[in-house]
C-alpha cells in the first residue's frame, strides 16, 4: 500500500545524515509506490546533497532555523496530512515532536538517532526524554546508541530497531575497481572534512615516518584547517606526496584509485565513509574512536583494520607492512569488497520498512 511519507532535514549541505536520508528516500521513490516528501527547514544553492536527490522527489522549504520553524512545520502537516514523518539529528528530532503536537497530528513518527545518548547534552537528554513518549519507532545506528535509548531514556525495546547506515554505490563502480597503475607506489586516502575532530594531522605525522617507501596521499575534504595541515605538509617535507583535492560530494572515483584508506577521528557515530571505502575494495585503518561507529563496523566487516592513531609509530608500520606485501594487500582488499556490499541499501532494507511500518 502507497503511503505519504516526509522526509524532514535542516538542510541538504555536506554531513553523513543528509547523505544517509538521501541514500533511504532515493531508495524508496524508485523501488516503492510510496509518495516522498524532503522538507528543508532551510536551503541554499551551495547546498551540496540537493543535485543528488532523484527528481521525482518533491521537496519543500520552510525558509526557517528548527528553533523557530516547527510552527510552519506544524502548520504544513496540518495542511498535507502525512502518514509517516521520519527525523533526524537530535535538535530537528525534537523540532518534529514539538510541530506533530502542535498539529494533533496521528501520523507515524520515525526517528534517527545517530549520536550515543551519553555524548548528548544533559539539557538535550532532559527534552527528550520529557518528548520522547510521541515517537512511534527508532532506527538506531549502533548497538550502544540502541541500548541507551532504553537505558538512559526509558524507550521500550519494541521500538527500537537496529539500523546501520546503508551505502548506495552503484554496482558499476564496485565492480570497475582501478588498481594501482604501479605496484612500486601505493595509493593512500582521506575522505571527510578538515577539522580537528578528524586529525588528519595525526595521518601527516605517521606517513612521515616511511619516507623510504614508495606511496601518495590523496585528501578528499575542505574546512578551517586546510591551511594549517597544508603548511604541517611543508614542514614535514611531503609536499611531493600529499595532494589536497577539495571537496567531492561524489568521492568514489578517488576510492576506486586507492589502496589504503585511513580515518584517524576522535569521534565516529557511524563512519559511512569508511563502509564506502572498504566496498570500493580499500584496505581501511581507522582509529578505535569514540560513539562505537568503527567498533561495530568491525563487528560487520572483520577486514577493517582497527588501529591507534595517536601511536604514529603504529600507523606507520602497518602502512609499511602492506606496501611491503602487495599480496597480502590486494587480497584484504578484495575481501573488503566482498563484506561491504552487505551493507548495500537494497540488502538490508527491511531494517528501515520495520520502523516506518506499523
Amino acid at each position: 500500500m502507497a503511503r505519504k511519507i516526509f522526509f524532514v532535514v535542516s538542510r541538504m549541505h555536506g554531513g553523513g545524515a543528509q547523505r544517509v536520508i538521501v541514500h533511504i528516500l532515493n531508495y524508496l521513490i524508485n523501488n516503492t509506490r510510496n509518495d516522498i516528501t524532503l522538507v528543508l527547514f532551510n536551503s541554499e544553492p551551495s547546498d551540496v546533497y540537493l543535485s543528488s536527490i532523484s527528481r521525482k522527489c518533491k521537496i519543500l522549504v520552510l525558509h526557517s532555523s528548527a528553533k523557530f520553524g516547527w510552527f510552519k512545520l506544524s502548520r504544513l502537516l496540518r495542511k498535507e496530512k502525512p502518514e509517516i514523518l521520519v527525523s533526524t539529528l537530535n535538535y530537528i528530532n525534537i523540532a518534529c515532536i514539538f510541530a506533530t503536537l502542535v498539529a494533533a497530528s496521528r501520523l507515524r513518527l520515525v526517528i534517527r538517532e545517530a549520536r550515543p545518548l551519553s555524548k548528548t547534552h544533559p539539557f538535550i537528554r532532559r527534552i527528550q526524554k520529557l518528548l520522547y513518549w510521541r515517537v512511534d519507532a527508532f532506527w538506531a545506528i549502533t548497538p550502544i546508541i540502541a541500548e541507551e535509548l532504553h537505558t538512559i531514556l526509558k524507550v521500550d525495546r519494541n521500538k527500537i530497531n537496529l539500523a546501520p547506515n546503508p551505502i548506495d554505490i552503484p554496482d558499476p563502480v564496485i565492480t570497475s575497481k582501478v588498481e594501482s597503475q604501479s605496484r612500486e607506489t601505493v595509493r593512500i586516502l582521506y575522505v571527510g572534512r578538515l577539522i580537528e575532530l578528524k586529525n588528519v594531522d595525526l595521518m601527516l605525522r605517521a606517513l612521515a615516518l616511511i619516507k623510504d617507501r614508495e606511496w601518495r596521499f590523496q585528501i578528499v575534504g575542505s574546512g578551517p584547517q586546510e591551511a594549517y595541515l597544508k603548511g604541517m605538509v611543508q614542514n614535514l617535507k611531503l609536499v611531493e606526496r600529499v595532494e589536497f583535492v577539495g571537496y567531492s560530494p561524489k568521492p568514489y572515483s578517488f576510492m576506486q584509485k586507492s589502496d589504503i584508506f585511513l580515518l584517524a577521528s576522535k569521534f565516529e557515530g557511524f563512519p559511512n565513509v569508511v563502509v564506502e571505502a572498504l566496498a570500493c575494495g580499500n584496505l581501511c585503518i581507522a582509529n578505535n574512536t569514540q560513539g562505537g561507529g568503527v567498533t561495530y563496523i568491525k563487528s560487520l566487516i572483520d577486514q577493517l583494520i582497527v588501529a591507534n592513531f595517536e601511536n604514529s609509530q603504529e600507523i606507520a608500520d602497518l602502512v609499511r607492512y602492506y606496501i611491503d606485501h602487495p599480496k597480502e594487500l590486494k587480497d584484504s582488499k578484495s575481501l573488503s569488497a566482498a563484506q561491504a556490499k552487505a551493507l548495500q541499501i537494497e540488502n538490508h532494507f527491511e531494517r528501515y520498512m520495520k520502523g516506518m511500518v506499523t
